[in-house]
Formats: structure tokens, sequence, C-alpha cells
């Protein structure tokens, strides 16, 4: 899923939030945020066949935002959400730690 991420939008952050986040929580949707400043909606549709070729039919909601530092609804959520991808971070993250049911 990164690696569609990359391709689409090299300089975007993935971002895993709500209850997926919480290890004590099981089931519910799949929650991500991917902010960037040159997506539109429509350019995650890779993405989005890119999780469920790796994942399955699941319940996934893709958020995307902005680099828009007062995005009220950004700032609820960063303070718990799980950064999956950043353009400045090598390191790789993998989704499937987060979606085990």
């Amino acid at each position: 899923m990164t690696t569609a991420l990359s391709a689409i939008a090299p300089t975007a952050e993935l971002y895993l939030f709500g209850s997926r986040t919480d290890d004590t929580a099981r089931g519910g949707d799949i929650d991500l945020l991917v902010v960037d400043d040159h997506l539109r909606p429509r350019d995650l549709r890779p993405l989005r066949l890119a999780f469920y070729e790796r994942f399955g039919e699941q319940k996934v909601d893709i958020v995307l935002s902005k680099h828009v530092p007062d995005d009220p609804f950004v700032r609820m959520i960063l303070p718990q959400a799980v950064r999956l991808r950043s353009p400045t971070n090598s390191d790789r993250i993998f989704l499937d730690a987060f979606l085990s049911i």
C-alpha cells in the first residue's frame, strides 16, 4: 500500500487512526488519513485497490487532507494516529500489524 501511495504521491503521508490503533479493541472499520497538498479524492482509487489486493475486501475509510495546520479534524486525530508512511522516513512501517482481527 505504501508503494501505491508513493507512486501517486511521493510526498504524501499516511496514517492509521480510529479503533484500529487501540490494541484492546477488535474489529471495526479501518480508517486511513492521507495528507498531501496535490491529491484529489479520485486519485485515491489506486490506493484503495492496492489495499483490497493486499488485505481483501474490508471496510476502509480513506480521508484526504492537505497540509493545513489548523484543520480541526486532523488536529483531533493525529495525537492517537499511527504514521504508516512519511516521505522523509526511510523506515517501512507495515499495515499488517494493525489489521489483525
